[in-house]
């Protein structure tokens, strides 16, 4: 069993080995033919700059430049025509161009006619909500007009005579007078004392 296992370990490494072998064998030969096609590109370049070259050189010269009809040029002996090569194996996908820029908008297409008006919905029914809180006090009003005069009212009772008193005379002496204790209600008298200098002396 042991060397089945290994006869058939061995067979499964040479197939892979001859993959390998064959996909270098087709990168070399892709490498290879897309340098042929570098080179033979350079060439026609060069060539096609030298033509160019002696061209402008005949220009400036003053002279027309005219080259054989192709039938002269394909009778000529030196001119060895060969035969059309097979076409080239097709070169790798190149790398994909930059996107376009985004085209303009189109058209506004017609408007459809209006649909008929759906039925009215029901009024929902909601709980009431809390109470907002006090606003800020408003600006005070203009002052009304004064209102209608009251009725007098009744006569009060007469009140006691006052227990002290000042006054200044012409002369602008200030006195304190005081109710005598013994006076009655309905005569007080009174007893009063100077409290600054003569109004002459000041």
């Amino acid at each position: 069993m042991t060397g089945s296992h290994e006869r058939a370990g061995f067979r499964l490494g040479r197939k892979d080995f001859v993959y390998l072998v064959v996909a270098v064998l087709g990168a070399l030969v892709i490498a290879w033919t897309v340098h042929q096609v570098g080179v033979v590109r350079a060439q026609n370049d060069a060539l096609a700059t030298a033509l160019a070259t002696e061209q402008r050189q005949v220009e400036d010269a003053g002279l027309t430049p005219a080259a054989p009809p192709p039938s002269e040029i394909l009778d000529d002996p030196k001119v060895v025509v060969g035969e059309p090569g097979e076409p080239g194996p097709r070169g790798p996908q190149g790398v994909p161009g930059p996107s376009g820029n985004i085209g303009p908008v189109g058209p506004m297409g017609p408007i459809g006619p209006s649909g008929a008006p759906g039925v009215d919905g029901q009024d929902g029914v909601g709980e009431q909500g809390p109470a907002g809180s006090a606003g800020e006090a408003g600006p005070a009003g203009a002052q009304g007009e004064p209102g209608p005069a009251g009725q007098d009212g009744t006569d009060g009772e007469d009140g006691e005579p006052p227990a002290s008193w000042t006054w200044t005379d012409p002369a602008g002496v200030e006195y304190q007078c005081a109710r005598d204790d013994t006076s009655p209600d309905d005569a007080p008298t009174y007893t009063c004392t100077r409290t600054s200098p003569s109004g002459l002396l000041r």
